[in-house]
């Protein structure tokens, strides 16, 4: 029976029939470029993200460290804090604030899903005088009304609907016996106040 994957791969690409997800590297890639944009491409900034485990993490990060190794020589990342994987762990806050304390001229965080997301804007909330930009990962709610009100940069933005939409798509070509690539792109889109009304964009927010 072929098994289609959405949203996350697996470790052994021989248990599935087609993967259809986010390229979480290339999207880490263009977080650091708008991060780095908003800090004025200089500067001391900071990771906040989802277990350290998980593929999607890692992608993101990797891509994320490897733009601004490669074309942002004067950003430095400082700290990279990780969701606590047990209890008695630090929490993400806990790890947050640390941070903020140990680097003083910290100019950006880069939150690598929405739950990192919001949990870096209630921290941040009380070091406002900093201005310290934030880029997420998704856009819910509490993210929308950051970026809105400009406490936010932006966020880049999964697509749920193609994500969904082409996993039928494969199911239904496998159950035909039909060619499907391993992997299949949902793309993702970078949203920020120029276009989060866009109705092109609508189906990347939720």
């Amino acid at each position: 029976i072929p098994v289609i994957v959405l949203d996350s791969g697996v470790a052994s690409s021989d248990l599935v029939y087609s993967v259809c997800a986010t390229d979480n590297y290339a999207a880490g890639e263009e977080a650091a470029r708008h991060l780095c944009e908003a800090v004025g491409n200089q500067g001391e900034v900071a990771v906040l993200s989802h277990l350290q485990m998980g593929e999607t993490s890692q992608e993101r990060i990797r891509g994320f460290e490897d733009e601004i190794k490669n074309n942002h020589p004067e950003v430095t990342i400082v700290e990279i804090d990780y969701e606590p994987s047990r209890q008695g762990e630090p929490t993400v806050q806990e790890q947050m604030r640390e941070t903020l304390e140990q680097y003083p001229e910290l100019k950006g965080y880069f939150c690598t899903n929405e739950v990192m997301g919001k949990a870096a804007l209630a921290v941040l909330k009380d070091y406002e005088e900093r201005n310290i930009q934030v880029v997420g990962f998704d856009l819910g709610s509490i993210q929308e009304d950051a970026i809105r009100n400009g406490t936010e940069a932006g966020v880049v933005c999964q697509n749920p609907y193609g994500m969904g939409y082409a996993t039928v798509v494969a199911g239904v070509r496998a159950a035909l016996d039909m060619e499907n690539d391993a992997f299949i792109d949902a793309g993702f889109q970078w949203i920020d106040q120029s276009n989060m009304d866009l109705e092109e964009n609508s189906r990347y927010l939720y």
